[in-house]
């Protein structure tokens, strides 16, 4: 299935992507941890820059947690 749906509470989907510093991000090498991952739509706008901070905020809390936070966008 190119684009599932994924259900609240359910295992996401095998997936790998491109991240910062040219480095690859695969689901697969967080296993056994909590993933957070947050979208967003656009890079540079205020609502985008304030859901990324609040994430940047309370990472600490998800760590202590066990959990890596993922934000995921449109890369421009």
């Amino acid at each position: 299935m190119a684009n599932p749906v994924i259900q609240a509470g359910k295992r996401a989907p095998a997936f790998t992507l491109p991240s910062s510093k040219e480095h690859r991000f695969r689901l697969t090498e967080q296993r056994g941890r909590w993933v957070v991952a947050f979208f967003y739509r656009k890079d540079s706008t205020n609502g985008c820059l304030k859901q990324v901070e609040n994430f940047r905020d309370a990472n600490k809390v998800f760590q202590k947690e066990g959990a890596v936070v993922v934000g995921v966008g449109p890369g421009e």
